[in-house]
């Protein structure tokens, strides 16, 4: 059986699929810690508050990205990498928001 952490997991990788060579750059394992952090720090009460597609939502996915970038610690060598994180980082999170909001509307069904 598929934990939630599982289905988000794969639901992240196959949404940065839109972008296959980063995604390749950026790779499975680490695709796979960020969503961790990211998951974990998921406000979902702030979310239903802010509701979907409005600036609030949009304030709080900054949020939760400054938040990813302090919690997943990595010494990337090269800037290019720290550029690939980054842009993985606001992906992930955007990914998961996503998510959040779909299976929210499923279970209002």
């Amino acid at each position: 059986m598929s934990t939630d952490l599982d289905l988000a997991r794969e639901d992240v990788w196959n949404a940065l699929g839109k972008h296959p060579v980063r995604r390749a750059m950026l790779g499975r394992e680490r695709c796979d810690a960020i969503t961790r952090v990211a998951l974990s720090s998921l406000p979902s009460q702030e979310l239903t508050a802010a509701g979907e597609g409005t600036a609030q939502e949009r304030e709080i996915i900054q949020l939760v990205e400054r938040r990813v970038r302090g919690r997943y610690a990595e010494q990337c060598g090269f800037a290019f990498m720290t550029f690939v994180v980054t842009w993985a980082i606001s992906a992930i999170v955007q990914a998961l928001v996503v998510r959040w909001w779909k299976k929210r509307q499923e279970e209002r069904t």
